[in-house]
């Protein structure tokens, strides 16, 4: 995980344990890089006691919020990241996007995650 500009997990539990594993994370990837790592977390998806979380090196990427100011020192507490609600009556869970934007080459990008249905219900048909 230290070597990565961002990264995104599933399955982190709602519950106050769920941030506190996270935040655990991105201190130890920041104490072994020296650097500051930002953390953002999704609303709870339909249906689940679980969400989503980024981890991200702020000094390679910045997150973007809905209006698009992009922002250029993350704040000290996990931002939002939203989910997606297109085509929601055929997705078990929403998947979370946020968009960020890349430093180094002065980009945005958008990272999603979808936590797919297990393969015997055909998670094909989410895809």
């Amino acid at each position: 995980l230290e070597d990565a500009d961002i990264v995104t997990f599933q399955e982190v539990n709602t519950s106050e344990s769920g941030l506190q594993a996270l935040q655990v994370l991105a201190r130890l990837i920041s104490e072994r890089r020296n650097e500051k790592i930002c953390m953002g977390l999704s609303n709870e998806p339909t249906g689940s006691k679980e969400r989503y979380a980024y981890l991200w090196r702020d000094s390679r990427v910045a997150y973007v919020k809905a209006d698009g100011e992009v922002l250029l020192n993350c704040p000290e507490t996990a931002v939002t990241i939203r989910l997606g609600v297109r085509n929601a009556d055929r997705i078990a869970r929403e998947p979370a996007f946020g968009t960020f934007y890349f430093r180094p080459a002065a980009k945005p990008f958008i990272y999603a995650s979808i936590h797919l249905r297990p393969s015997g219900k055909k998670p094909q048909l989410e895809v």
